[in-house]
């Protein structure tokens, strides 16, 4: 979702404020999951990085980036709700002229009712390889990984859904359309068959299914982003009780839809400013996981070299 330019363009006052208009008229109230368990990284890999556009095969060797992320849970219940907080560091380096890898660490930090705790997230890594062209579009594979370098159980007093880490190592498997002003994807996450070692809520998690369709455009130098974005856990979440018997979680494998915005405005030849938010088209109750959100916005800068 994430486009660059390298345009050596001045962002005015008026284009900054446009962007920021352009991106809040996309929020909608709803409670679901716009964070996701990582398999959205596949809708259009170097979205995860600050890069070049999707359509721009030719340019930088190599990104980094720096993004803050919030996210609040919404609440369900009075005692429920849970804010997020992330600092993301990327970067994508091309192997080839068809090939490139990127990765992303989060350092995290959650606060609710219950209490807070902060710490390294999991790491995600992601391998991209173009393949064919048909007509306007290009084709390409996506395979990675979720790995649990964060700690689900930081905090012992605290459920899952307060801490860095899912506690699982999944993989991810994806197929994309995209052309210069629309993206498709398919995409499955293969979750480790394991339950976390949280002290509290131990829970194992069922696959994921996606589907994603991603519209972008420029407004002058302003580069846009609009996805809409459908994610199928395919099992009811399970949650180890103390007897050790096992317990199927309510509403824990419904279909979530989500509408994001993004936008990029370059700051520099190499470098540029993102901003952005996702928001829920349907309601989703349970939040075992840590991954229900009622919204989520970001703001980064990257550097192409």
């Amino acid at each position: 979702m994430l486009i660059i330019s390298t345009r050596a363009t001045v962002v005015s006052m008026g284009q900054l404020i446009l962007l920021v208009a352009v991106l809040l008229t996309a929020a909608s109230p709803g409670y679901t999951q716009c964070s996701d368990a990582g398999i959205c990284a596949v809708r259009q890999p170097e979205s995860i990085v600050a890069g070049q556009s999707s359509d721009d095969r030719t340019a930088s060797p190599g990104n980094l980036g720096l993004l803050y992320r919030y996210g609040t849970s919404g609440s369900v219940n009075d005692d429920d709700k849970i804010n997020y907080h992330s600092i993301e560091l990327a970067g994508q380096v091309r192997l080839g002229a068809a090939t490139r890898v990127s990765a992303r660490l989060p350092y995290r930090h959650q606060s609710g009712a219950a209490g807070s705790v902060s710490g390294i997230g999991d790491l995600l890594i992601l391998l991209e390889q173009e393949l064919a062209d048909f007509g306007a579009f290009a084709s390409y594979a996506a395979l990675g990984t979720r790995l649990a370098t964060g700690d689900a159980n930081a905090d012992a007093t605290l459920p899952q859904a307060y801490q860095p880490g899912l506690g699982t190592n999944d993989l991810l498997l994806g197929l994309g359309l995209r052309s210069e002003a629309w993206s498709f994807a398919l995409g499955y996450q293969l979750v480790e068959n394991t339950f976390t070692d949280n002290a509290l809520t131990p829970i194992r998690r069922g696959d994921d299914f996606y589907v994603q369709i991603g519209h972008s455009r420029m407004a002058g130098p302003v580069a846009l982003r609009f996805d809409l974005q459908g994610i199928q856990r395919l099992t009811t979440t399970e949650l180890r009780a103390d007897d050790e018997s096992i317990l199927e979680v309510d509403d824990t494998d419904q279909l979530q839809i989500n509408l994001g915005a993004e936008g990029s405005v370059p700051l520099g030849r190499t470098t540029d400013l993102r901003l952005g938010l996702a928001v829920p088209l349907m309601k989703r109750e349970s939040n075992i996981d840590g991954l229900r959100r009622a919204l989520t916005v970001w703001v980064g800068a990257g550097l192409a070299f």
